[in-house]
């Protein structure tokens, strides 16, 4: 018995001998989860589409390509965050040329260490979408932290472990929620500290960011304040961006800053563009620094812009009514609903149907489509949450815009160039009594918080009876301020900025920094957070500029401190 047990252990190790050597190593995993890149930008404009389907039938002709070497050099981001999915985004650096896709391996899991993950597969990109790789994962828990990870097929190479986190459920009430708002930065103005400051603040649900993420300039077209920064961060390439190749380079670099790296590795982003993703005061149909006659058809170029932010921020292809989709319109305006506690209605009154600054009748001159208008209308009368956020571009309250009584176009770029637009809007709020209605601007480089209201005349700046809502314009990440970053200069030009705005409760028109946004059950605070100097890469001390209160059911600015 004993000789026989041997033998058929024998037969059992020679067997598994042979099954190891002829065992052939595992496949690797399934193409699971469609790269979003390859979709349209917008719903709608399907001619802006990348057949996906085709691209992995290139991948396989003549036969599926050797292993590439990628690296990873942009870092990760999260996205458009809702309560059951959000949108995850990388980019990888093939080492050699390659005309054939490339795979890119994620993990996305509920433990930090990334064990049973929830998803896992590989997906392509390539070369047309500049080798971006974005994601939307489903099926996901509300409130709920996930992390995840982008590697090489071969595991030779991996991105950090990114975090993220989902939206409340749909009638939770969160004790509190806090975003951070930036805005506009020029990669060679100054170093993104503010940026690390909001990724290592635990407080920080989100990130929303009110456009201009970068510039299209060149470095002499629009210099730094105090002469300039090491070569490393002049713009890339410097001249003043035009072609797809060109805006693609241009956000390739600005993702190469370790701050931004940051914040968008732990932080989810919600995103929406301005001007200078495009160009200078763009409007739907050209910009103020656009020339037809050197720089070719503004549509192209718009295209070209459109296409780029795409495939570098993590968001996903938007209508907000499918059905009612035109291509002619470009459409980033969307809703996130925190729970119960407030709707966060992010707006486009940049691209998708301006008309031009300072030309034709004021009176109806639009800043929105009519499309936009309706959403946006219903969305507030529809709204069930205790507070609605709006997320802008550009600055509703009055600030001079006419010089001898003459309009100026650089001046009247904000919603006081589009009176009949604000007039519209505020008018709604007023007369369908939709309180606790706040909004969040960019685009100034400059800090003002002020009281909305629809007639100076009928506005008390003391008790602020009168006013509608109150509004939140925050300061620039890094771009040079309306002074040129000066504080006597900004000390100087307070008065006459704020003439037309007896609203005003805060100014601070030369600092750089962000604002940190508390949604609570009884009211809103923000905080502007302030650095010390955006030319050294720690920005030195970070400081509280002014925090500001708006009880609930006032509309107002309540408490200044």
């Amino acid at each position: 018995m004993y000789l026989l047990r041997a033998f058929v252990l024998a037969l059992a190790l020679a067997a598994a001998v042979v099954a190891t050597a002829t065992t052939p190593p595992p496949a690797p995993p399934p193409v699971s989860l469609a790269n979003l890149v390859y979709h349209s930008p917008f719903r709608g404009r399907d001619a802006a589409r990348i057949p996906y389907a085709a691209l992995l039938r290139r991948r396989q002709q003549p036969a599926p390509p050797a292993a590439v070497p990628l690296a990873f050099l942009h870092g990760v981001a999260s996205g458009d965050p809702r309560a059951d999915r959000v949108v995850l985004w990388t980019k990888v650096t093939p080492s050699t040329n390659v005309t054939a896709p490339v795979l890119v391996n994620y993990t996305v899991s509920a433990a930090a260490d990334l064990s049973s993950p929830l998803a896992a597969g590989a997906t392509a990109t390539s070369g047309d979408v500049d080798y971006t790789v974005k994601l939307d994962v489903p099926n996901l828990s509300p409130a709920t932290a996930y992390y995840y990870r982008f590697a090489s097929p071969d595991g030779s190479n991996a991105t950090g472990v990114g975090q993220t986190r989902t939206l409340p459920a749909a009638g939770d009430v969160p004790a509190k929620f806090t975003i951070a708002t930036i805005s506009c930065m020029a990669f060679w103005h100054g170093y993104f500290s503010s940026l690390g400051n909001i990724a290592r603040n635990e407080e920080v649900d989100a990130v929303v960011h009110l456009g201009d993420v970068i510039y299209e300039y060149s470095k002499r077209d629009y210099p730094s304040v105090d002469g300039s920064l090491p070569d490393d961060r002049d713009p890339q390439p410097n001249v003043e961006i035009v072609s797809l190749s060109d805006y693609r380079t241009r956000h390739a670099q600005t993702r190469t800053d370790p701050d931004y790296q940051e914040m968008t590795r732990v932080k989810p982003m919600i995103m929406i563009y301005d001007d200078h993703e495009f160009a200078d005061n763009a409007w739907m149909n050209g910009a103020a620094n656009h020339d037809p006659e050197t720089q070719g058809p503004w549509s192209v170029r718009k295209a070209n812009a459109a296409r780029a932010w795409w495939e570098y921020t993590p968001t996903r292809p938007v209508t907000p009514d499918v059905s009612a989709a035109d291509p002619s319109l470009y459409s980033i305006y969307r809703v996130f609903r925190v729970g119960a506690l407030f709707d966060l209605i992010m707006l486009d009154t940049r691209i998708e149907g301006r008309d031009q600054q300072a030309a034709g009748d004021p009176q109806t001159r639009r800043l929105i489509s009519e499309k936009q208008g309706g959403w946006l209308f219903n969305t507030l009368n529809s709204s069930t949450a205790k507070w609605r956020v709006l997320g802008n571009q550009v600055i509703m309250a009055p600030i001079p815009n006419t010089v001898f009584g003459s309009e100026v176009p650089i001046l009247n770029d904000a919603w006081v160039g589009y009176p009949a637009a604000r007039q519209r809007v505020l008018e709604f709020v007023a007369n369908n009594n939709i309180s606790n209605t706040c909004c969040v601007t960019g685009d100034l480089h400059a800090s003002v918080a002020s009281d909305l209201f629809l007639d100076a005349k009928q506005y008390d700046p003391a008790t602020g009876k009168g006013a509608v809502m109150p509004e939140f314009v925050g300061p620039s990440v890094t771009s040079a301020s309306p002074v040129r970053d000066s504080e006597s200069l900004g000390r100087l030009a307070r008065d006459p900025f704020v003439e037309p705005n007896p609203g005003a409760k805060f100014v601070n028109l030369w600092r750089h920094g962000y604002m940190l946004v508390t949604v609570a059950q009884d009211k809103v605070r923000t905080e502007y957070r302030f650095v010390e100097s955006v030319k050294r890469q720690n920005g030195g001390r970070e400081d509280s500029g002014a925090v500001l209160e708006v009880v609930s059911g006032s509309n107002r600015i309540t408490r200044q401190s």
